[in-house]
């Protein structure tokens, strides 16, 4: 009687893994993975690292000067004073600006490559410390590089 018992037993454990398994298999099927077959423009650029911050959304946006276009306007004329700007077109149609502070000694030029597309800004803080042809705090003072689109790239 006993092996009759196993049997049925063995029977039973059977029938049921058969049926999960089963059921597993369904559901498998009535949930397939997504796939898209949207064609990807080649130009597209990728999304950016979720660490890259939009610079309109930055607190540094409401203190920026574009100095990348071919001209600066009034305002970013006088946030720079005491800076020269070196701009340069290469062949690959990017822009070399080299910032320089010739009156602070201990200021190294900073060279920087604008990719078409991307822009520049000078971000002074506080414009009361500039006078005439000096800047009297440096410390205020920073460039900011933006990707096409509208990401900090360094700062």
């Amino acid at each position: 009687m006993k092996k009759s018992n196993t049997s049925a037993l063995v029977i039973i454990i059977v029938v049921i893994l058969v049926i999960i398994v089963g059921i597993y298999f369904a559901m498998r099927k009535s949930n397939p993975p997504v796939t898209s077959d949207i064609p990807v423009d080649q130009n597209q650029t990728t999304p950016p690292p979720a660490t890259q911050e939009l610079f309109t959304n930055s607190p540094l946006a409401q203190y920026s000067y574009l100095i990348s276009d071919p001209t600066m306007d009034a305002n970013a004329k006088k946030a720079t004073i005491g800076y020269t700007f070196t701009r340069t077109t290469l062949t690959d149609g990017s822009i070399q600006i080299v910032v320089k502070k010739p009156k602070a000694s201990d200021f190294q030029p900073e060279t920087y490559i604008v990719q078409p597309g991307e822009k520049l800004y000078f971000i002074e803080r506080q414009p009361g410390d500039d006078v005439v042809d000096t800047d009297s705090n440096l410390g205020d003072d920073q460039v900011v590089l933006v990707d096409v689109n509208g990401y900090i790239i360094n700062q």
